[in-house]
């Protein structure tokens, strides 16, 4: 008898760390594209740019698309910026490297400009 309770004890526990999250997750993205659709003027949303009749549900997640894409690219701007400053303060033929790959490429587009000019 414990040893069922103790499966079905496990099985309620799996099942809670399962559903839990799931649930929390969709909250959460329907709290985003309601409050981005409320946020957006509704001049910019798709049904409207259109011309459709109709409104359609979660419109909005093509601008919350592009929010979350904007913010991982600062995010990640700043950690490549951090991550450089700490490299070429621990090794300094790290940052002699970068400089020689910065000045082959602005020479090489420099002799691309050229050579369209002369064309």
């Amino acid at each position: 008898m414990l040893k069922i309770l103790k499966r079905l004890r496990n099985y309620l526990i799996s099942g809670l760390l399962f559903w839990i999250p799931l649930i929390l997750t969709i909250v959460v993205i329907k709290f985003f594209l309601e409050f981005i659709n409320n946020l957006v003027p509704q001049e910019y949303l798709p049904e409207a740019i259109f011309n459709l009749d109709t409104t359609i549900p979660g419109s909005g997640i093509i601008l919350l698309f592009i929010i979350i894409l904007i913010t991982g690219d600062i995010i990640m701007i700043q950690y490549i910026q951090q991550w450089n400053q700490y490299i070429t303060m621990a090794c300094p033929e790290y940052y002699q490297l970068l400089v020689t790959i910065i000045k082959m490429k602005d020479m090489k587009s420099n002799w691309a400009e050229v050579w369209a000019l002369q064309r």
